[in-house]
């Protein structure tokens, strides 16, 4: 009876060991949504979003790359996606800034510029936190997925797109 328990928690383990070794799916990591973790009444969230940076230069650089993906991303979401709030059970979502059917396709040109490596959209999205854990990284192959917190500042963007004739 003893031999065979040992053997039952010594086969239980060595399935648990071998079931977590391996390669993270970089394919998993795209279909995950944005998720808003907070909704502030001064005009900013927080959000949860997910980068990917696919360059072969140093590990630093690929990671800020990552980074900065997770930033566009985050503002992106807020642009032109509804967002579904984390801690709210009553299902309510975050309403897009431009909720108008393919303002993505019609303001092409707009938007490239402001999400280009130089653009605006670093004044509208910041790292929320400075805690190291905060941000996660993950390496599959030569990819860098970064899973971290940024925070968007919805009033601010919201009257640079009003001034600029995008919103009306």
């Amino acid at each position: 009876m003893r031999h065979f328990s040992f053997m039952a928690l010594l086969i239980t383990a060595c399935l648990f060991f071998f079931g977590s070794c391996g390669v993270h799916e970089a394919g998993a990591y795209s279909t995950q949504q944005s998720v808003v973790i907070s909704n502030q009444l001064d005009g900013t969230c927080i959000i949860r979003s997910r980068g990917r940076s696919t360059t072969q230069d140093v590990r630093g650089v690929a990671r800020t790359g990552a980074m900065h993906a997770a930033e566009k991303r985050a503002l992106y979401d807020v642009l032109f996606n509804t967002l579904v709030c984390q801690d709210d059970a009553n299902g309510k979502s975050l309403a897009p800034l431009l909720p108008e059917v393919n303002a993505a396709r019609k303001y092409d040109a707009y938007f490239s510029q402001f999400f280009s490596d130089k653009g605006e959209w670093r004044l509208y999205a910041t790292r929320a936190g400075t805690r190291y854990l905060a941000t996660k990284f993950s390496k599959t192959g030569s990819e860098y997925v970064c899973d971290m917190s940024v925070c968007v500042n919805r009033q601010a963007l919201r009257t640079k797109l009003i001034n600029d004739g995008i919103l009306k």
